[in-house]
Order: C-alpha cells, then structure tokens, then sequence
C-alpha cells in the first residue's frame, strides 16, 4: 500500500504541477501579446512624429487634378553660337480642377501661355534640352512661367508630347 500510496502522491504532484504550469502558459501568452502591441503602437507613434518632422509640421494639402490641355506646337532657334539648331516641342498643360479651365474658357489664356512657354524656350541652348535633367528643368520652368502670366497657381503639370532638337 504505502507503493500505491506514494505512487498516487507522485501522480497527484505530478499533475497538480501540470495544472501550475497550464495556468501559467494563458498568462505567458496574454504577457507576450500586450508586449507586442505596446511595442508596435510605440513603433507606430514614433514613425508619425518622424513623418510630422518631414513635413515640417505641415499637413499636405492635396490638389485635385483637373483638364489636361494640350497646346500648339512650338518651334524655336536654340541659343547655341554660331550653329543653327533648332527645338521642336508640343507640351500639354494639366491644370487643377479649381482653376475651372477647359478647352473653351483656355482659349482667352492662350497668347499669354504661349507667350511665356515662348519665354522660357527661346533661352535654351542644345545643351539644356539633351539631358533628362535639363528637360526636368524646362518642364518646371514652363509651369512657373505659365503659372506668372496667368497670375496664380493653376499648372499642376506639364507633359511632352513631342520633342524633336536639330
């Protein structure tokens, strides 16, 4: 008896340290999940006062996309010295849905925004319109020329649509 006996104790500790050890698995768990979430909260906080810090502090302020117009095609004389190269360009303006342009209230504008994509064409030389950066440049050149004459911020884009130099 005192065999069965002690064997029973045996399985009676044995089991009463299962039932410790299963209470304590719930709590390692719930432990490990408020960890988690404090550590990504944290994560995610920190990440928008990064975001804040970029942005200066500022929201952004998004502007709607409005009517893409294409203009007339330009031919000018590039500056280069002593050479006879020429520039061949057709752009398209993209103008913000605030403006209200559209084909036909454009056609007012029109010999003030050719007059100033002009401007800005007729100083460049070979050289800035061969590489991607200079044509970069034009483009953001030709919005704030645009921008000027129209006397506010209604460019949102400008687009090639044909660029030929000789």
């Amino acid at each position: 008896m005192a065999l069965g006996k002690k064997k029973a104790e045996e399985q009676g500790e044995g089991s009463a340290e299962d039932n410790g050890g299963s209470k304590k698995k719930p709590l390692m768990f719930i432990i490990l999940a408020v960890a988690a979430i404090l550590v990504f909260t944290c994560t995610l906080a920190f990440g928008k006062k990064i975001s804040a810090k970029d942005n200066g502090g500022k929201k952004q302020v998004v502007v709607e996309k409005g009517t893409i117009i294409p203009l007339d095609e330009f031919l000018v004389n590039l500056t280069d010295a002593g050479s006879d190269h020429f520039l061949k360009v057709t752009v398209a303006l993209e103008f913000t849905k605030a403006s209200g342009k559209s084909g036909e209230s454009f056609k007012e504008d029109a010999p003030r925004v050719r007059d100033a994509v002009l401007a800005v064409l007729t100083n460049k030389s070979r050289a800035d319109v061969s590489t991607d950066l200079g044509r970069e440049k034009m483009k953001a050149e030709i919005k704030d020329s645009v921008n000027e004459a129209l006397g506010d911020k209604e460019v949102l884009n400008v687009y090639y649509v044909n660029l030929v130099t000789q």
